[in-house]
């Protein structure tokens, strides 16, 4: 399987680390159901109820007042009841920019997911971001970034390639029928998107390095069924910085 976590776990996704700057943070997590999630770090508490969209719930928790150039860890609670960091892996932290020094990046362009055995690295490459995160959790020495920056399509709308999404998908429409193995809505690129993300040291790296993503899919169109400026072979990238 891609990911050992389930759409059903209380914390669905994330917490992704998103903007920060010498003295705030934002932190996004997506939940299973409504709650109040509150994220504590050096003894400071912030909290923040979350929001539905298609049956999905999302929170976005803004740290503010934050010392810059420090550098802790923080925890993520869902109604009071802790659910990050997960065992196993080590603390997520939030690290402010420090103005005395410049920042670091560290950039990467279109990624696929799949399995990371041999089969897997075989037909989707090896995993650089999954890399990477394991270097940075296992090598003292590599140098961490201020932010990591992916330019290009995090995911592809018009292929299924994983079993538990087609499995997803086949659960709530006739996959005979146009769209067919594409992505038809905002429920599946949410599952898409939850499985591309949710390795459990991607999702660790990304809830501990800030990330900014152009957040797009990628698109092959042969017909014009999927959008009605698309022709024959057109590639549709869409998406926003967030």
């Amino acid at each position: 399987p891609m990911t050992t976590a389930t759409a059903t776990d209380p914390l669905v996704l994330g917490p992704l680390l998103r903007y920060v700057d010498e003295s705030s943070a934002t932190i996004w997590v997506r939940t299973a159901d409504p709650a109040l999630v509150t994220v504590e770090r050096a003894g400071h508490v912030w909290s923040a109820p979350t929001f539905a969209v298609h049956g999905s719930h999302f929170a976005l928790v803004v740290l503010d007042g934050l010392e810059p150039g420090s550098d802790d860890a923080y925890e993520v609670r869902l109604d009071g009841t802790p659910v990050w960091p997960r065992e196993g892996m080590p603390p997520s932290r939030v690290r402010t920019l420090d103005p005395t020094r410049e920042p670091r990046l560290a950039f990467g362009t279109c990624r696929t997911t799949g399995s990371h055995d041999e089969e897997g690295n075989r037909a989707h490459g090896v995993d650089a971001l999954r890399s990477f995160a394991i270097a940075l959790r296992d090598d003292p020495a590599t140098d961490w970034p201020d932010l990591l920056l992916l330019l290009g399509d995090q995911v592809y709308a018009d292929t299924a390639p994983h079993p538990e999404l087609e499995e997803f998908m086949a659960a709530r429409r006739d996959l005979s029928l146009p769209p067919g193995d594409e992505i038809k809505d905002f429920v599946e690129y949410a599952e898409l998107y939850r499985l591309a993300w949710s390795d459990d040291v991607v999702r660790w790296v990304l809830s501990t390095v800030p990330s900014y993503f152009h957040w797009s899919f990628l698109m092959k169109t042969t017909s014009t069924r999927q959008t009605t400026t698309a022709r024959p072979g057109l590639i549709v990238s869409v998406g926003s910085i967030m």
